[in-house]
Formats: structure tokens, C-alpha cells, sequence
């Protein structure tokens, strides 16, 4: 379910009112209405779908096509500000089984789905930063079967002083 979200208006406009005419589109973060016409707000990029438990999508972020900004890889798709617009939260990603008994808590969707699908649907949540983690306990309770949870974050936790810190806090 990952799409390219095109850099065009017009593009984004079609798009849009294609998928107005079969869903409603209120209140989804990245949908507007401008000019009486359902829009998409946005950088042009990769989108990643950020599934709940059940497999539906909550939000999506938006893998961005501007290598100039390293930093900033990843926004989330938000239209807040705009007519009918709806802001985006960090979601929790989950991918997997549902019903395993161990969890694997890493930070980005795409990665999560990856590395779920390369270790045959192990369950993953995935958090869009290590300050991300709102909703996190909420999700790991939803969990029913979970008896192990395991803490598997990227290597610059040695040297990323916002996920050491986050990590000292958890």
C-alpha cells in the first residue's frame, strides 16, 4: 500500500476527487478542500502508511524526495490550517502478527514493515521518533498473547544523543 504522492497540483487534485468520489474525506490529515475541489497537501515523496492493530490506515508520513534536508527525511501528511483540513498525529505503526508473544519496538514504518516481512510477520510497532511515543503503552496493551517486548532501535543510539536520552527516560 505505499504510494508516490505526485509533485503536481493538478496531480494531487485529481487524485483527490478520485478518492472523494468513493470515501468521505473529511477529517484525514493531508485533505483540503480548495476552491469546492478535494486537494492534497504535501511534499512530494514516498508515502508510508501507518497501520493500527486491525490494518487500517491512521496517518501517513511522507518519505521525502529532497535529500538536501538528511535530517528531515520524514513528515508526516497533515493539512491543518486549511478549509476542512485535519492535523496528523505520531502514530504507532503496527505491522505483523498480532497474536505473537514477542513485540519489536523500532522507530519508522517502512523499516518495521521490512524487517517484518524478512522475519515472517513478526510483530513490530513502530514509532515515528523516540519522542514519538504517545500512544506506544496503548498499543503494546492492545497486544493480547505479548509476553516479551523487545527494545530494537537503529546503532546512533550510541551516538544520538536524543535516543540515549529517550531511552534513559523509558
Amino acid at each position: 500500500m505505499y504510494r508516490t504522492l505526485p509533485m503536481s497540483s493538478s496531480a494531487r487534485r485529481f487524485l483527490a476527487g478520485i478518492l472523494s468520489d468513493f470515501h468521505n474525506l473529511e477529517g484525514v490529515p493531508g485533505f483540503y478542500v480548495d476552491r469546492g475541489y478535494w486537494n492534497i497537501l504535501g511534499h512530494s515523496g514516498l508515502l508510508v502508511p501507518c497501520r493500527d492493530r486491525n490494518g487500517y490506515i491512521q496517518g501517513l508520513q511522507i518519505r521525502l524526495d529532497d535529500e538536501t534536508k538528511p535530517d528531515r527525511k520524514y513528515r508526516w501528511l497533515s493539512s491543518r490550517g486549511k478549509a476542512h483540513g485535519t492535523r496528523s498525529y505520531s502514530y504507532i505503526h503496527v505491522t505483523g502478527n498480532i497474536h505473537a508473544r514477542t513485540a519489536y519496538l523500532t522507530e519508522g514504518g517502512l523499516k518495521g514493515d521490512v524487517a517484518s516481512f524478512l522475519d515472517h510477520d513478526a510483530l513490530f510497532l513502530c514509532f515515528a521518533g523516540v519522542t514519538a511515543i504517545a500512544g506506544l503503552k496503548d498499543a503494546l496493551q492492545s497486544m493480547e498473547n505479548l509476553e516479551e517486548v523487545v527494545v530494537a532501535l537503529d546503532m546512533d543510539k550510541l551516538v544520538n544523543w536524543r535516543v540515549r536520552n529517550a531511552l534513559g527516560k523509558s
